[in-house]
This record gives structure tokens, C-alpha cells and sequence, in this order.
């Protein structure tokens, strides 16, 4: 599994801790994003199945790195939810009386949110998939 940042969909993830064993189980690390700066613990990262990134990595899509291709594939889905969606997602948020038309600084500041909260959920569930194919369900 390929994991990236779920603020900035960056791969350049620091770990500051390796994570310990607490009475047999595992126990999650500390990391932070190199790109925003984004802090929180390895389990809340995204990430991206092995067999998505192995698919771009034989097509020759040019990039070097597994990582690289995860976070690629992540922005990719971001400029294209953004693009497709962004006006419909400010019209909702005028419409639900969050913020007015005027208020476009605020309003840019959701519509990104909502865009990163579509992506987070895909790739979320992504993932939920890829576990379940990986156990035979």
C-alpha cells in the first residue's frame, strides 16, 4: 500500500517514530507531511492498492517511483473532482446559507474541503476494496 498525506495528497510523508509493539499489537507511529506540514499518526494516511500504482508503473507512464504514482494518481482525482464539481459544491454551500456569493474567500476555502473530503472518500474506500478482493470476498 502506497500512502499519502489526506490534506495535501503528497507522498513525502516523515515518520518521527517507528511504531512499538504494546502487548502484541501494534501501535501507530507519529508522521508528518514534508509538503504542508500536515501531523497526525500513520493510520490516517490514504493510501493507494500496490496493484493500482504496478499498473501505471508497466504502462511507462514516466514516473519513477511507486510513490510518486500514488500521489500523482491522488491529484489527479482532485483536479477532476474540482473541475467537474466545484461550481455545483459552491452553489450548495451558498444554498445551504453557509457562506454568501460574496464571501468568496470562505467559499473557496469549503469548496476545496468538500473536493478533499470526495477524495479522501474514494480512495478510502479504495482501499476497503482492495482489502476485501485481497481476502477473497
Amino acid at each position: 500500500m502506497n500512502r499519502i498525506c489526506p490534506g495535501c495528497m503528497s507522498a513525502q510523508i516523515e515518520s518521527e517514530d517507528k511504531g512499538r509493539l504494546i502487548n502484541g499489537l501494534s501501535s501507530s507511529y507519529a508522521v508528518t507531511c514534508l509538503n504542508c506540514g500536515w501531523k497526525g499518526v500513520d493510520t490516517d494516511l490514504l493510501g493507494i492498492p500496490d496493484r493500482l500504482v504496478d499498473k501505471h508503473l508497466a504502462s511507462g507512464v514516466g514516473a519513477d517511483t511507486a510513490q510518486s504514482i500514488a500521489e500523482t494518481m491522488a491529484t489527479t482525482l482532485l483536479t477532476k473532482i474540482a473541475g467537474g464539481a466545484a461550481h455545483n459544491m459552491g452553489l450548495a454551500i451558498i444554498e445551504a446559507g453557509f457562506v454568501g456569493l460574496q464571501d468568496r474567500t470562505h467559499l473557496g476555502r469549503l469548496i476545496r474541503a468538500a473536493c478533499l473530503a470526495a477524495v479522501r472518500g474514494v480512495l478510502l474506500e479504495v482501499e476497503a476494496i482492495h482489502k476485501e478482493v485481497s481476502s477473497g470476498n
